[in-house]
């Protein structure tokens, strides 16, 4: 039912954090251009030519300085560098290499340095010449590497590659899209670093402690929480144990819940109704367990759907094709369903239609998608909101307004404007109307049935 955790505040697109010294606009190596998906930067210091002060910059940008694994990558980054004009004779920009204490090269990153693309000759044994950069040949740029003292060059290439949040996108394309707040403009999502308290009005999960999360989600009886760390935090008083682990996402539903761990793999914890907890294997990049019926539904790294649990009226029976967005809803035993975004913008949905909950919009402009009990919400890519589904209490009645995101309950539902306040319709108790009237600068915000809702508010 409260399908959708990450209500995030609208903010204008980011280019390159400006402290200091200016970088190039970023490019990305895009995905469907065989690339991973990272974005990429020129970045010159001209009153610090040296490694470590690059490599500081970097980081001060939310980004590191570029480790190149693979040809593609080596390529792409090198004609970055020459559009952007990071070449000064033969010395070429700094790289993310290092030696390590025994002589040999590493990426401060950590990951493997199987690849390389050394000029004949380099690099030179030893820890002499400690740091990695592009090298020109015979006065033009290469795509060659050298070994060098610091200082040699003023430029560097910097690289953007986290995805804190575990939704498969960089963080750093998010936040120049506005589809991530960044208040304090240092390229890092807000939802991602510590600082963030969550506060409730009226909760059925019970009184929620002020501890950073940068996630979380209600179901019946219980809050799930994930810190800043990745680890879980369980409230409520129906409380289960979370499992130990990082997690990049969680979906709570009654008395249970579904956690992605940092691998994408499903780790399920709590009651074991109907086999709703009995995830399948493999990679995954959304879940979904409905908070008021016993089925569940998520999205593998294909972008296929697989779903599992009752399936009385067909709510687990999932349609082929790929899909980027996934909400399971319904109450026990009367309505189970579930909806869907195709990767196409276009939704889909399956199981119980009593309530008209199957009667989708039309269109293929569709981004974010909510399920309550008997009616579903969804937000288009200009941020208008879209309703149907059983509407007797205005729960699927939409505002008009610009929108990032919905929560639906069972009569009433919660959306997220893009100048980050909330807006509630339907049935809503005039405590949680009270709590959102007087908050400003909501980063997140969900709602569960008529018992309780939560925000997650910047401090």
């Amino acid at each position: 039912m409260v399908a959708v955790r990450r209500l995030m505040a609208a903010m204008v697109g980011v280019g390159v954090f400006a402290t200091g010294a200016a970088a190039q606009d970023a490019v990305q190596w895009r995905v469907e251009d065989g690339g991973n998906g990272h974005w990429y930067s020129a970045l010159r210091l001209p009153k610090q030519p040296e490694w470590l002060p690059a490599k500081s910059a970097a980081e001060a940008r939310g980004a590191h300085l570029a480790t190149l694994t693979s040809a593609g990558e080596n390529q792409f980054v090198f004609q970055v560098a020459v559009a952007q004009g990071a070449f000064a004779g033969i010395n070429g920009p700094y790289l993310g290499g290092r030696k390590n204490a025994d002589g040999a090269f590493e990426w401060i990153t950590g990951e493997s340095f199987s690849f390389t693309s050394w000029r004949p000759g380099e690099p030179s044994s030893g820890n002499w010449e400690p740091y990695l950069n592009f090298l020109g040949v015979d006065g033009a740029p290469a795509p060659l590497w050298n070994d060098i003292d610091s200082p040699e060059t003023e430029w560097s290439m910097i690289e953007w590659s986290a995805d804190c949040n575990g939704d498969g996108i960089v963080d750093y394309g998010q936040i120049r899209s506005g589809q991530l707040a960044d208040a304090n403009g240092n390229n890092i999502p807000d939802i991602c670093e510590a600082g963030f308290a969550s506060w409730a009005p009226v909760i059925n999960a019970g009184t929620s402690p002020t501890v950073p999360l940068r996630d979380f989600d209600l179901g019946e009886g219980l809050a799930i929480g994930i810190r800043p760390n990745g680890t879980l935090l369980s409230m409520g008083p129906y409380v289960v144990t979370p499992p130990s682990g990082v997690f990049a996402s969680v979906s709570a539903g009654r008395q249970c819940a579904i956690a992605i761990r940092a691998d994408g793999v499903l780790v399920p914890f709590g009651l074991n109704e109907f086999g709703r907890l009995n995830v399948p294997e493999g990679a995954f990049t959304r879940v979904s367990a409905a908070d008021a019926t016993w089925h569940a539904a998520a999205i593998r790294t294909d972008g296929t759907v697989v779903c599992w649990g009752f399936n009385n009226h067909g709510q687990v029976n999932a349609p082929s094709g790929t899909y980027r967005e996934i909400a399971a809803g319904g109450h026990e035993v009367w309505s189970g369903f579930t909806v869907a975004i195709r990767t196409n913008g276009s939704i889909a949905a399956w199981g119980n239609n009593t309530w008209g909950q199957l009667g989708v919009p039309a269109g293929s402009n569709f981004r974010r998608i909510a399920a309550g009990y008997y009616h579903a919400l969804a937000v288009r890519d200009d941020n208008t909101l879209a309703g149907w589904g059983w509407n007797g209490y205005g729960q699927a009645a939409v505002p008009a307004g610009q929108f990032l995101d919905v929560s639906c309950g069972s009569t009433e539902s919660i959306a997220l404007r893009t100048d980050g306040t909330v807006v509630t319709f339907g049935s809503v108790p005039a405590s949680v109307v009270n709590f959102y009237a007087s908050r400003t600068g909501v980063i997140k915000a969900q709602i569960f049935c008529c018992e309780g809702a939560i925000a997650l508010e910047s401090k």
